[in-house]
């Protein structure tokens, strides 16, 4: 699999790898277009990130465009078809995917099919349910299994000490305050440099809970300025509702959403 910049990998005592888009495949053929008589057309959806790598039958697909479509958040909304045979999901000239569904706020699912390394993906066209219908900005992505060069960070390597039953909050703290000045870096928590030229890493450290917690342990990678601003990702751990089972949750967030 592919990964890029800090999106790359994460570790938590192993090391975790996080992908930026999501969609699920299905074996297809002309027969199966359809024509759907949508009601409210919401314009063009850009799909500004979106992951070809994790699997052959799907993609994961990022809209941070205003063009966001209504209706729910998971996978219970209706599915979008192309509405002609020239839109939909196409590799070598042959429609190999068609269907986009809405799975969460601005994460699609595009389904592709029997796609292999090397293999080239075209998404395009207009699409449609019985309630919306959109265009798509052509994009085009390539399945890639190769890893690009990436560094362990540690804790260390963030400057951030070893620490033992003392809370911890970044936010709002002079030693973890951001900066842009490189020559502060060294004096600051939290930042480390790259050595490889990618711009990807893998940040690895440790985490053990002595008891039950009363909250979320949260860790954020990649913001800039002010908490919870910047294009960044979201690491929350909690073991509140059973002392001896925990569950973390990743979220990607640009700015505030």
């Amino acid at each position: 699999m592919k990964f890029k910049k800090f999106f790359t990998t994460f570790a938590l005592t192993a090391t975790f790898a996080f992908g930026t888009a999501l969609f699920v495949g299905q074996n297809v053929g002309a027969k199966e277009v359809r024509r759907v008589n949508a009601t409210t057309d919401v314009g063009t959806i850009v799909f500004a990130e979106a992951n070809s790598d994790s699997a052959v039958n799907y993609m994961y697909g990022i809209n941070w465009t205003e063009n966001e479509i209504p209706g729910p958040t998971d996978w219970s909304g209706e599915a979008f078809h192309p509405v002609d045979a020239e839109s939909g999901t196409f590799v070598n000239g042959t429609r190999v995917g068609t269907e986009i569904k809405k799975i969460g706020p601005y994460t699609y699912y595009i389904a592709v099919s029997g796609a292999t390394v090397g293999t080239v993906a075209t998404v395009k066209g207009t699409w449609a349910n019985s309630t919306y219908s959109f265009k798509v900005k052509e994009f085009v992505r390539q399945w890639d299994d190769a890893l690009e060069d990436y560094d362990v960070v540690s804790l260390a390597d963030a400057n951030i000490p070893d620490f033992e039953n003392v809370l911890v909050i970044t936010e709002d703290v002079a030693g973890y305050d951001y900066s842009t000045d490189p020559a502060a870096l060294p004096s600051k928590k939290g930042f480390f440099g790259l050595t490889n030229s990618t711009g990807s890493y893998a940040f690895q450290f440790k985490f053990q809970k002595s008891g039950q917690s009363a909250g979320w342990f949260d860790i954020r990678i990649g913001g800039t300025g002010s908490w919870g601003r910047g294009h960044l990702l979201m690491l929350k751990m909690s073991n509140e509702w059973n002392a001896n089972d925990g569950c973390a949750r990743v979220y990607e967030y640009l700015d505030s959403g």
